[in-house]
């Protein structure tokens, strides 16, 4: 890399200045010096248009080494002119609001503000954005007073600025915010049902293949409805009505075997095992497949009325869900929370050879 160049007026410039805004540099930009002295002079008279360098300047990276170098009214005055600039690009005008969060706040709002009506959508959204890092009760009640956007992803962030101004403040505003439906939490609870005696002899005769080598409890289950699926949790012997906690603490074990029945299919498959293994206090608890891949994982506490147990979900794809009992020797609570939302699932990567 060529340690000076030069503007049209012979001005030379510093590396450092270069790799800082040149488009064609590789450095990752965090790992940048900051800029001070005639350097950031000179930073700031390129990114205002005063002065040309003869060699190319990428104004989003010039932008954000102006920001890591200096939080001044002055930085936060050359941001806000670029945000309420139309002939610049996006792509500029974007980092700018983005970079004018981290500017000193009461100058910076009023910047924002000024720009939270902008015509383009995509500047409009960072502006959002950024308000809601760094706006007051007066950037809340400008953003209550925007129309209801038409795009979802627009949408989102304009509820969550709200949403984070007003936990942020004093504002009394923030007790009329759903926390859950702004950010689309929604769990379903269900208590899994007990089922005893002969329905529990009968759904152990159901089952299709192996038990594993245990012997189940003949006496206690509990029943779950996924849809169209029925899910039978069926507890090892050792674990029995008057011994569960005793029972399960006594050593590690299969404590139970989960199996599915599909609409009407008159057998039972086992599809995971419940592994269990005493600690010091309580209790670790895994729920694996029959394939060997661990779904859900947690451990069990003391309790006043026995041991709590919570697992969550582990693994690549899943549904969120977290498992929750109440463990005591005379009684077993069993209840499930289900995520309701979409779910993405994660993407595996693909083997590439090497040749």
């Amino acid at each position: 890399m060529v340690g000076q160049l030069t503007d049209s007026g012979d001005r030379e410039f510093s590396s450092a200045l270069l790799q800082a805004v040149s488009p064609n540099s590789l450095e990752v930009e965090i790992d940048l010096p900051r800029l001070a002295g005639t350097d950031l002079t000179d930073l700031k008279a390129i990114i205002r248009g005063e002065k040309r360098p003869n060699f190319p300047i990428d104004r989003k990276r010039a932008i954000n080494a102006l920001t890591r170098s200096e939080k001044s009214v002055e930085a936060g005055k050359i941001l806000s002119d670029i945000v309420s600039d139309t002939t610049e690009t996006v792509r500029v005008r974007i980092a700018a609001a983005l970079n004018l969060s981290m500017m000193p706040p009461e100058q910076s709002e009023n910047a924002l503000l000024q720009n939270l009506r902008s015509a383009d959508e995509v500047v409009q959204v960072e502006v959002i954005k950024a308000l809601g890092r760094i706006g007051t009760a007066e950037a809340l009640d400008r953003l209550k007073a925007l129309p209801n956007p038409d795009n979802d992803y627009v949408r989102k962030q304009l509820s969550f600025a709200k949403l984070a101004i007003a936990f942020r403040s004093r504002s009394p505003q923030r007790d009329d915010l759903d926390v859950n439906s702004i950010l689309n939490i929604r769990w379903t609870t269900q208590a899994a049902n007990i089922v005893e005696g002969r329905q529990v002899r009968e759904n152990i005769n159901a089952i299709w293949g192996s038990t594993y080598g245990i012997t189940l409890n003949p006496e206690i289950g509990f029943e779950v409805s996924c849809g169209s699926t029925k899910h039978f949790l069926f507890l090892n012997d050792v674990v029995k009505r008057g011994n569960f906690l005793d029972g399960i603490r006594s050593r590690k074990m299969i404590a139970g075997l989960l199996a599915l029945q599909e609409e009407e299919i008159p057998y039972l498959t086992i599809g995971y095992l419940l592994l269990t293994s005493p600690s010091n206090n309580g209790l670790e608890a895994i729920v694996a497949r029959t394939n060997g891949e661990a779904v859900y994982a947690g451990e069990a506490n003391p309790d006043r009325a026995g041991l709590r147990l919570t697992m969550r979900d582990v693994g690549l794809e899943r549904t969120p869900t977290e498992i929750e009992a109440l463990v005591s020797n005379e009684d077993i609570r069993l209840n499930l929370r289900v995520w309701g939302g979409r779910v993405s699932q994660k993407k595996h990567g693909e083997l590439i050879p090497i040749l």
